[in-house]
């Protein structure tokens, strides 16, 4: 996952940020990589998607393992975790969200 999104990426901070994820062995803590990389405290993207690709690429196929990875190292936990949970929700689909926080969560509006 690494390589292709390295190989699609423009040059910048963000994509030397990715660079550095793919360094960091996913058998680290997410406290380590996050930091590394950056946890979203500078609200910045740079400061945010190198963490949430490291986290995907370790939990590509659980979600909630995905998600608490993400909380526990801290930082802007509502951005990073809207953004891990989108990837692996399309990555792993909609079962691979747990039935308990489906029902618990606030009512989806229908669009038109």
């Amino acid at each position: 996952m690494f390589d292709y999104l390295l190989d699609n990426m423009s040059e910048g901070v963000v994509r030397d940020g990715v660079a550095r994820a793919r360094e960091i062995g996913l058998q680290e803590e997410p406290s380590v990589a996050g930091k590394t990389l950056g946890t979203g405290y500078e609200v910045l993207a740079e400061d945010t998607v190198p963490f949430c690709i490291w986290i995907v690429a370790r939990h590509p196929d659980n979600y909630e393992d995905a998600l608490w990875s993400t909380v526990s190292a801290l930082g802007d936990r509502d951005t990073t975790c809207a953004i891990v949970g989108s990837i692996v929700a399309i990555s792993a689909g909609e079962n691979s969200i747990p039935s308990a926080w489906l029902i618990a969560r606030e009512p989806l509006s229908v669009m038109q």
